[in-house]
C-alpha cells in the first residue's frame, strides 16, 4: 500500500495595513523556507507589496504564493483603490474602511473551501476568523501571544 505525503499548506491573511503586511509576509517566508506551501491572502492594490518582498523566494524556488480577494470598496463607501489602511484621509473613511474589511467574512470562507489549507494565520484584526474556520470544519486555537489565531484543518 502506497502512503502519500502531502505538503503542509499554511495560508495567511494579514491585517490590511503595512505594519501588518510586512510581518505575515516574512512569517509565511519562513515557513515556505522550510518546505512549507504558503499563501497570503491580499487584495489587487496590496499584492504588488507582497510580490516585491516573495519574488526572490519564489525564484529560489519557494513555495510561496499570494491568493487575491476584491476588497469591497464600493459596498463600504469607499473610493475605488482604498484598499491599504494607509489609504483612509478621514475619520469617515477609517471607519468604512473596517466595515470593508468585515465583508471579507464570506470571501475568506469561500478561498478556505476552495484551497483547504491545514492551517490559516488571521490577523486579530478579523476576530470573526474564528467563526469563519468553524463553518470550514477547522478545528482552532487561539494563540494571543503572537498576536495572531491559528486554525488547524483535522486530517
Amino acid at each position: 500500500m502506497e502512503s502519500r505525503v502531502q505538503q503542509l499548506h499554511i495560508m495567511f491573511f494579514p491585517h490590511l495595513s503595512h505594519g501588518h503586511l510586512i510581518p505575515s509576509i516574512d512569517m509565511a517566508r519562513v515557513f515556505a523556507s522550510h518546505g512549507v506551501k504558503a499563501t497570503i491572502i491580499s487584495t489587487p492594490l496590496n499584492a504588488p507589496i507582497i510580490s516585491e518582498i516573495t519574488e526572490m523566494d519564489k525564484q529560489i524556488g519557494l513555495e510561496i504564493h499570494i491568493r487575491i480577494i476584491n476588497f469591497p470598496s464600493t459596498e463600504a463607501a469607499l473610493p475605488e483603490g482604498c484598499e491599504n489602511l494607509a489609504s483612509t484621509t478621514s475619520p469617515q473613511m477609517f471607519n468604512n474602511f473596517f466595515k470593508a474589511l468585515t465583508l471579507l467574512q464570506q470571501p475568506l470562507e469561500d478561498i478556505l473551501e476552495e484551497c483547504r489549507p491545514n492551517c490559516l494565520v488571521a490577523d486579530t484584526a478579523f476576530p470573526w476568523a474564528t467563526e469563519v474556520a468553524g463553518r470550514a470544519s477547522r478545528p482552532y486555537t487561539d494563540d494571543k501571544t503572537t498576536a495572531t489565531k491559528l486554525f488547524q484543518r483535522s486530517r
